[in-house]
């Protein structure tokens, strides 16, 4: 038990599915200020990858329980 008195794999599987960033909310909002295209595409790739890794956080964490 640790300061918040939940185990580690809790916290990694609650920090794994808050985490991961909107990519919709996220496109929409650059392409309401006037982004450039290309920007936009750096953000749509960079929030699939924080998905990627929420997902494998989640993957590796949930054994453990």
């Amino acid at each position: 038990m640790g300061f918040c008195r939940i185990r580690l794999a809790a916290g990694i599987v609650l920090g794994a599915v808050v985490a991961t960033t909107d990519a919709i909310a996220a496109t929409a909002i650059a392409k309401r200020i006037g982004l450039p295209r290309r920007i936009v595409d750096i953000l749509e790739g960079e929030s699939l990858v924080n998905d990627a890794t929420g997902l494998l956080a989640l993957e590796f964490a949930s054994p453990s329980w």
